[in-house]
């Protein structure tokens, strides 16, 4: 099985955080996302129809090759991933 915690790893927490918050300026956090969120995202970015954002290329050029299986396996484990404490 394909693990996809670790494709998290080493294809999105370089820019999205490894815990999914992104440090970065114009990179959303991912924590605490809903999984259908995610994968309707790289779903848009996959068939090219999200080019609203300076890094839309980017993750076009990524999601090009994923499979209907890749879309779930990311989306799932970005769903995983820790929701930021609210500050009080």
């Amino acid at each position: 099985a394909i693990d996809y915690a670790e494709r998290y790893a080493a294809n999105c927490a370089a820019c999205h955080g490894s815990e999914g918050r992104s440090e970065l300026p114009l990179v959303p956090s991912l924590a605490g996302q809903h999984s259908f969120y995610a994968i309707t995202q790289l779903f848009l970015f996959r068939d090219g129809r999200r080019n609203d954002h300076p890094a839309s290329a980017a993750m076009s050029a990524l999601a090009k090759g994923m499979s209907d299986a890749d879309l779930r396996g990311y989306s799932d484990a970005i769903a995983r991933l820790p929701a930021a404490a609210l500050a009080t």
